[in-house]
């Protein structure tokens, strides 16, 4: 599980909170994915939108990050007014993201290159990529959001 680690906002914030950071910026599907009140948030506070959300945070970017804390913050029953957030220093809220394991990597190393199904003979399609595919094309080749100390 990610955890958010608040330092330096005040006696009633500071803390360490779980949260699951692919589940609520990437995968949208996710019964903890953003809800459109928690990305309204996110959006009113830094800018960011939709899947932008998600790369600004991967790319550091300290407003989404701060953002995004508040809305952890808030599932927890912590409420930091847009004030008291713009007032902490940048380091006050870092994540600590936990690894995902390559599952596949796993399934390559089960089939080896040429061993395995082709694109057309698994229903795959001529190999180009479909929407779904561009939706997740900036993350990297974990799928997973970068981890970058804020």
């Amino acid at each position: 599980m990610d955890k958010l680690t608040v330092k330096g906002v005040g006696k009633r914030v500071d803390g360490d909170y779980e949260c699951d950071l692919r589940a609520m910026l990437v995968d949208v599907s996710s019964p903890d994915a953003l809800l459109v009140s928690e990305a309204d948030t996110i959006k009113r506070l830094s800018g960011a939108v939709g899947y932008g959300i998600g790369e600004a945070f991967a790319n550091g970017d300290w407003i989404v990050r701060m953002a995004v804390a508040t809305v952890v913050l808030a599932r927890h029953g912590v409420d930091l007014s847009e004030a008291q957030a713009r007032k902490a220093t940048v380091g006050a809220f870092t994540f600590h993201l936990e690894p995902v394991a390559d599952d596949e990597d796993e399934d390559d190393a089960a089939d080896p290159p040429g061993e395995g199904e082709t694109p057309s003979s698994s229903g795959g399609g001529s190999g180009s990529p479909t929407s779904a595919d561009s939706q997740v094309s900036d993350l990297p080749p974990t799928g997973r959001l970068a981890s970058v100390a804020s």
